[in-house]
């Protein structure tokens, strides 16, 4: 009798147990879910819908076209009507990801790979490199912003160098600001590569890296051969989150300049579709015809990731 009543208690202190643990389960979940539904899944859909509306002006708010449905996605291919150098947008955007694959994920392995093997001041670099990435973006522009052109443009103005405006160095519709920007925003973005991949390599086997140097590796093998390997799911995630971002990215160009009617020089996809579509009942008329320009972009986008998967997944085998 009494080990039924204790099996009974036993019974019933588990099924509270088990209950508490499902409820703390899906007090954890829900936040995150709840975000996902309203900021990617509504706000997806809303995109998606909204490339084929219009503003209406008389109403004060958005209606479907009834004439023509595709017409903001026929609107996306007449920019070039427009004046607008869709050409120039396109190749500053493939630059910037071009420029921050090549020039910013081989060194960054390269300086992981440093930090990893623990040399002279790695922990000065690691912290350095890293640096950007914590201060406030905002405030690293400003700095940078005022020491090019109240510093560098400065000194080469006592030196004959002219500029038609007071911007220097940093004239929007100069061929000095894009080479500088790309430099700048390469150089911000290159902690958090750093990070991610020094702390991959750390799950490196010490055996391997002491087997390998048994057999007479240098630092150079050791990292093309052993260390490379088993990092490359990581360099691989951050190129395809790069491709995804590739129309999206302005380069923080906001940051420099705010919003300009036009610039092509400096602009990419990214920040031209931010300025057409900035806050502001004066660009409710934008937002149609971004959002079918966003779409558009996303199904490039998109593309692409396949075919750099498959061709990851190829030199896998």
């Amino acid at each position: 009798m009494t080990k039924a009543l204790l099996g009974n208690h036993n019974k019933t202190k588990s099924s509270t147990s088990s209950k508490k643990d499902k409820i703390f389960f899906y007090a954890l979940i829900i936040l995150p879910l709840v975000q996902f539904l309203i900021f990617y899944v509504y706000v997806n859909f809303n995109s998606i819908l909204l490339s084929f509306q219009r503003y209406d002006s008389s109403s004060g708010g958005f209606v479907f076209l009834s004439d023509n449905i595709f017409k903001n996605y026929q609107g996306v291919f007449e920019l070039g009507n427009l004046g607008l150098d869709l050409g120039k947008l396109i190749l500053n955007s493939v630059i910037l990801w071009v420029c921050m694959v090549v020039f910013g994920t081989i060194p960054a392995i390269v300086f992981s790979f440093y930090i990893y093997r623990k040399r002279a001041l790695c922990h000065f670099f690691k912290f350095f490199l890293f640096l950007p990435s914590i201060i406030p973006s905002i405030l690293l522009t400003t700095v940078f912003k005022g020491f090019m052109i109240d510093c560098i443009s400065n000194i080469m103005s006592m030196f004959g160098t002219t500029f038609t405006t007071s911007s220097g160095l940093l004239d929007p519709y100069s061929d000095t600001a894009f080479p500088i920007l790309l430099i700048y925003y390469i150089w911000i973005s290159f902690g958090a590569q750093v990070l991610f991949y020094s702390n991959a390599m750390a799950q490196t086997s010490p055996s391997l890296v002491e087997a390998s140097q048994l057999d007479g590796c240098g630092e150079g093998r050791i990292l093309l051969h052993v260390v490379l390997p088993g990092i490359m799911p990581t360099v691989k995630t951050f190129i395809i989150a790069s491709i995804a971002g590739l129309f999206t990215n302005q380069m923080l160009l906001f940051n420099f300049y705010g919003t300009i009617d036009s610039a092509p020089n400096i602009a990419t996809i990214g920040y031209f579709i931010y300025s057409m579509a900035a806050p502001g009942p004066s660009n409710y008329d934008n937002y149609p015809l971004m959002s079918a320009f966003g779409l558009l972009c996303s199904v490039i986008a998109i593309s692409a990731i396949f075919v750099v998967n498959k061709i990851f997944k190829r030199f896998e085998k």
